[in-house]
């Protein structure tokens, strides 16, 4: 848990210093032994990184942005736990936060569509260290990813229609 505090605070500050060290990072990433294609292509992603990070120096803009991440997380952790309660399962709220970590985590990765295989590799590896069998885990990823997939086609079905709606009687049509 300490390791665990230190390490975010390090990683904070590293990334809230990094806008004031950026004549730095240019250098460095000039130095690299690397084509002038990926040399362009790094210095755009650490500018992109950079002014992200600036805007996060303003501590009204930070807590708004901590808020908003604490409360979603929060959100779908508790969707979890809910979930896995109509499932018969007894789903602790930090078992939930470190499968949605797990899952987050799965998601950056290559996948294929859907994140199928991904998802129920990180629930299997997350859940079963916490006695959950492995058939409870795929259980439980399935159902949560079918409702997922219920739950945006509604919104984006929903967006949709306003859509048409708006663009139908803003211009006549669309």
């Amino acid at each position: 848990m300490l390791l665990t505090t230190v390490s975010a605070l390090a990683a904070t500050a590293f990334f809230l210093l990094l806008p004031r060290v950026d004549r730095a990072r240019t250098g460095l990433v000039t130095r690299l032994p690397v084509s002038g294609r990926t040399k362009d292509r790094l210095h755009g992603i650490a500018e992109s990184v950079t002014l992200a990070l600036i805007a996060l120096r303003d501590p009204l803009r930070l807590f708004q942005v901590c808020g908003a991440t604490t409360i979603v997380w929060a959100l779908d952790a508790t969707a979890a736990v809910i979930l896995a309660r109509a499932l018969g399962m007894h789903l602790l709220f930090s078992v939930a936060v470190l499968l949605s970590t797990g899952l987050a985590i799965g998601n950056a990765l290559p996948s294929t569509p859907g994140a199928v295989g991904i998802f129920q590799f990180a629930a299997v590896t997350v859940l079963t260290p916490f006695n959950y069998t492995q058939t409870e885990a795929i259980a439980y990823i399935l159902v949560a990813q079918a409702a997922g997939y219920v739950v945006i086609t509604t919104l984006g079905l929903i967006g949709l229609w306003r859509y048409r709606l708006t663009g139908t009687t803003e211009t006549g049509r669309l």
